[in-house]
């Protein structure tokens, strides 16, 4: 009945946004992208090289649908070290550009939940549902070291917290302007995916063709019918 459409899921560290992404593209039968693992995916790859030898290039000839998906299951005892070499990638500009222009490619088709930073803005600005999650930073802190497990590292996940929230300030303020903003600091998971699915069905109902056309039957039919009545 509603044609597919592509929503892009943008905030700032720790907000949930790849669950909630995960779990409300189960729901609509959509594909889901975290465009946080392809820097993660890089980060993992050369871990051990020149942030600044990295070129557009080798980016496109490296990335593969089954790596990514292997290193998925399996940075996870890495998160620390990983992380933080992936924001030190994500400032690449050649990398940046290469990873968004496969994502690009890759939604062309719609039926995508994107989720990670720049989608609203740069990777998916067309994107018929643009929604930024937000939450406090201590609500965010607390998330973080349940989700890893990392009890121990609260002063060091904390500052990377930080220096995220510092490098993606204007980035998350220019999504703000142009999205539906969720304040996730109250709600469950079930709660925002709840939300985020009402104003994806109240846009595909706005937009869809099939109800369009039921409703001007409806009108018309109306109009038929009042004239024969009233005019009888």
């Amino acid at each position: 009945m509603f044609n597919p459409i592509n929503i892009a899921i943008d905030s700032q560290a720790a907000t949930g946004k790849t669950s909630i992404g995960s779990e409300l593209a189960k729901m609509l039968n959509y594909k889901f992208i975290d465009t946080g693992l392809f820097y993660r995916y890089f980060a993992f790859k050369f871990i051990n090289h020149n942030v600044d030898n990295l070129s557009e290039e080798i980016v496109k000839s490296e990335i593969t649908t089954e790596d990514l998906e292997q290193i998925n299951l399996n940075i996870s005892n890495q998160y620390l070290q990983i992380g933080a070499r992936a924001s030190e990638i994500s400032k690449n500009n050649d990398v940046r550009s290469a990873i968004n222009d496969l994502i690009k490619r890759l939604t062309i088709g719609k039926g995508f939940v994107v989720v990670g930073r720049d989608v609203t803005t740069k990777i998916l600005p067309d994107a018929e549902v643009k929604i930024v999650l937000d939450a406090d930073v201590e609500t965010r802190l607390f998330r973080r070291m349940k989700q890893m497990n990392l009890e121990n590292e609260c002063d060091t996940i904390l500052n990377d917290l930080l220096q995220r929230d510092f490098n993606s300030h204007d980035l998350i303020q220019q999504a703000k302007q142009i999205s539906t903003i969720i304040d996730t600091q109250n709600l469950s998971s079930e709660q925002v995916i709840h939300k985020i699915f009402k104003i994806v069905i109240f846009y595909s109902l706005q937009h869809s063709k099939f109800i369009q056309t039921i409703l001007l039957f409806s009108l018309i039919m109306i109009c038929f019918l009042f004239e024969k009545f009233v005019f009888i």
